[in-house]
Order: C-alpha cells, then sequence, then structure tokens
C-alpha cells in the first residue's frame, strides 16, 4: 500500500512540474509574440520616419524661409504710418497668416510631443 502512495505522489508532481512547464513555455511564446509585434511597429514606425525626413527637412527649411519673411514684413510694416490704409490692409494680411503658422507649428510641435512620450513609454516599457 506504501508504494502505491508513493507511486500516486509521484505521479501527481510530476504532472504538477509538466503543467508547470507547460505554462512557462506558453508565457515565453506569449512574450515573444509580444515583443515581435513591438520590434514589428517600432521597425515600421522608423522606416515610416526616414521615408518622410527629407520631405521634413525641405518643409522646415520653407518655414525658416518664410519665418524670414516675416521678419522682413514686420520691419516695412514699422516704417508705414499706423494711420495709413496700406498699413492696415499689410498689418491685416501679415497678422493672419502668421497667425496660421503658429497655429500650424503649435500643433505639429504638440504631435512631436505626443509622439516623444509615447516613445518614452516604450522604452520604459522595455528597460
Amino acid at each position: 500500500m506504501y508504494y502505491f502512495i508513493v507511486i500516486v505522489i509521484t505521479f501527481i508532481l510530476l504532472s504538477l512540474h509538466l503543467l508547470f512547464f507547460s505554462i512557462i513555455i506558453i508565457i515565453t511564446c506569449i512574450l515573444f509574440c509580444y515583443c515581435y509585434y513591438i520590434y514589428f511597429i517600432l521597425s515600421f514606425y522608423k522606416n515610416d520616419f526616414n521615408a518622410e525626413y527629407n520631405e521634413y527637412r525641405a518643409l522646415h527649411a520653407r518655414i525658416e524661409r518664410i519665418t524670414h519673411h516675416f521678419v522682413q514684413l514686420d520691419a516695412q510694416l514699422k516704417q508705414l504710418p499706423p494711420d495709413t490704409e496700406e498699413y492696415k490692409v499689410r498689418r491685416w494680411r501679415d497678422t493672419r497668416e502668421k497667425n496660421r503658422c503658429e497655429y500650424l507649428h503649435n500643433k505639429l510641435a504638440h504631435i512631436k510631443k505626443l509622439i516623444a512620450e509615447y516613445d518614452q513609454q516604450q522604452f520604459q516599457a522595455w528597460h
């Protein structure tokens, strides 16, 4: 009878050991799939960034030229007497264009901030 109890207990322990080992394998497979998924997403993001980086640099240079243009317009506007019609028209047009550019710049800066926060969260999740 004693041997039978030992055999049953051994069988139960082996079954638990195999169950535990199976769970470890399943968790490892899930983690591997998750890591591969994150790697895929990050590589897609990186490729997308690299594909559009030259366009970004060209747009950034254009924005610098436009900013320089606004500085010149501001200087010209300061030379005009404030009570003239030309001053009022230029000021309205320049202000409208400048406000639109500032709005777009702030919107893009906000998006850039959100991307940086997401990247930081992903980096912290990996480490």
